[in-house]
C-alpha cells in the first residue's frame, strides 16, 4: 500500500561519509513473510530488546547527524518488506545501538533506525530496552490502541524474555497487520502478518511517528527541526494535482512580512534573531491562485540555547554576571535595565562581567548569546541590590 505523503528532499553539498561495516549474514536467504498467528511476538527464551545502558545514551546520540542529505528520500511513504543492507547509513553508521554494538539482530536497533529513514530527521525514540520505549514516549509522539501505518508497536514484559519488543507497522490491511522487527539472537530481519484484535502478551500500543493517511490534495500536519543555526520548518504535502508551495514569515514586533521561497519543497528554513512570528505557506495553482493556506507561530529559536544563569553577589557587593550557552562558539552580551529609571542603561559585551548596583534598587539583567550575525537566544533575571 503506498500513500502519497511527501517528506523532505534534501539538497545539500555535504556529503555523508559511511565508513566501512561488517557484513551480516542473513538466514536462510533474505525476507521471511509468515501467515498471521496468534503469539505476535519472538518465544519467551529471545531477548529481543536490548538498549543502551543510560548512562551512555547522550554520548551515542550525540555522534547521530540530525538528517542525512545525501540519502536520497522517496516522495511517498514505502513499506520496509526487504532487510535493510549494510551501505544503509539508517541501521548502521548512523545508528546508535550499531555504534555501541548493539545493532541488528536486535529489535530496538531496527526499530529506530526505522524511524529515522521514515521521518528522515533523528527520531526521539527511546535508546533503553524495548520495555522502556513506551513509557520514554509519553509527552512525546502520539499514541493509541489503534494501529497506524508508520508506527512503531511496543511490547513491555513479558515480551522478549523481559526485555519488550518493538517492531514497525508497514501495511494495515482490515484487521491484519503486517510488520518488519528485527529480534535480538534471531532473526535479522523478517516481516510477518498478525490480527490486531490479538496482539499478544505484553502489547502496550503504538506511537504514532506521523500521519501516514492515504490524504490527496491538502496540507498535512507541521513538522519542525532545530539546527544550531537555523529552524528548519516543513509540512505534510498530500497534493497530487500541479501546484507550488510559497514560503513566507511575519515578524510580529517589526509588523513586516518576508518571503521566504517558492518552488515545490515542502520545507523550509528560517534564519532570524529569536522573536515572534508567523510562518505561513500558501498554495498555489498554476494561475498563482492561492488554494490553502496554513500559518504557525514560533520564536524561531534554534539549538543554540542559553542553558543557564548566573547572578551572584559577592563579599565586596558587586554582582557576577554570567551565562553558559551549549553551543560553545557563541559571543554574549549582558544588558542591565533599570527599573526605577526605565532605561536600559549599559552593555557587556563578554561571557562574565562585574556590576556595583545601588541598594535597594530593582534590576534586570537581559543575557544574550550572538552567531551567525544575530541573536539567537535570550534569557532575563530580575534582582535588587
Amino acid at each position: 500500500m503506498k500513500l502519497n505523503k511527501k517528506v523532505r528532499k534534501f539538497a545539500y553539498a555535504s556529503t555523508v561519509v559511511v565508513g566501512a561495516l561488517t557484513p551480516y549474514l542473513i538466514s536462510g536467504g533474505i525476507v521471511k513473510a509468515e501467515t498471521p498467528q496468534d503469539n505476535p511476538v519472538e518465544t519467551s527464551e529471545e531477548r529481543t530488546g536490548n538498549g543502551i545502558p543510560d548512562d551512555l545514551q547522550e554520548t551515542y546520540l550525540a555522534q547521530i547527524p540530525d538528517t542525512l542529505p545525501a540519502v536520497a528520500r522517496s516522495s511517498i511513504f514505502n513499506p520496509r518488506l526487504s532487510a535493510p543492507t549494510t551501505n544503509d547509513a539508517y541501521y548502521f553508521s548512523y545508528n546508535p545501538f550499531y555504534l555501541f554494538g548493539y545493532g541488528m539482530p536486535n529489535c530496538t536497533a531496527y526499530a529506530w533506525g526505522r524511524a529515522y529513514e521514515i521521518l528522515g530527521s533523528k527520531p526521539d525514540l527511546s535508546l533503553g530496552n524495548a520495555n522502556q520505549w513506551w513509557g520514554y514516549n509519553a509527552g512525546k509522539y502520539a499514541s493509541g490502541k489503534t494501529p497506524r501505518v508508520g508506527s512503531v508497536v511496543c511490547w513491555g514484559s513479558p515480551a522478549g524474555g523481559g526485555y519488550g519488543h518493538v517492531a514497525v507497522v508497514e501495511e494495515v490491511n482490515g484487521d491484519t497487520l503486517t510488520i518488519s522487527e528485527s529480534s535480538w539472537g534471531g532473526s535479522f530481519f523478517r516481516t510477518r502478518k498478525i490480527n490486531k484484535n490479538n496482539m499478544g502478551a505484553g502489547f502496550q500500543g503504538y506511537i504514532y511517528l506521523g500521519d501516514f493517511s492515504n490524504k490527496t490534495n491538502t496540507l498535512g500536519d507541521w513538522v519542525t527541526e532545530k539546527t544550531w543555526s537555523t529552524l528548519n520548518i516543513g509540512i505534510w504535502d498530500y497534493y497530487t494535482t500541479a501546484h507550488t508551495l510559497r514560503w513566507q514569515y511575519y515578524d510580529l514586533d517589526k509588523k513586516e512580512w518576508h518571503e521566504l521561497q517558492r518552488g515545490a519543497s515542502n520545507w523550509t528554513s528560517l534564519a532570524v534573531p529569536k522573536g515572534n512570528y508567523w510562518v505561513k505557506v500558501d498554495v498555489l495553482d498554476q494561475n498563482n491562485n492561492v488554494i490553502e493556506s496554513k500559518t504557525m507561530g514560533t520564536d524561531g529559536a534554534t539549538k543554540s540555547v542559553i542553558d543557564a544563569v548566573n547572578v551572584t553577589r559577592e563579599s565586596n557587593g558587586d554582582y557576577l554576571l554570567g551565562a553558559i550557552s551549549n553551543n560553545p562558539y557563541m559571543s554574549y552580551v549582558a544588558k542591565l535595565y533599570n527599573y526605577q529609571t526605565g532605561q536600559w542603561f549599559t552593555q557587556f559585551n563578554s561571557q562574565w562581567a562585574r556590576f556595583r548596583a545601588q541598594k535597594g534598587v530593582k534590576y534586570r539583567v537581559q543575557f544574550e548569546i550572538y552567531g551567525w550575525n544575530r541573536c539567537l537566544d535570550f534569557k532575563g533575571y530580575d534582582f535588587i541590590g
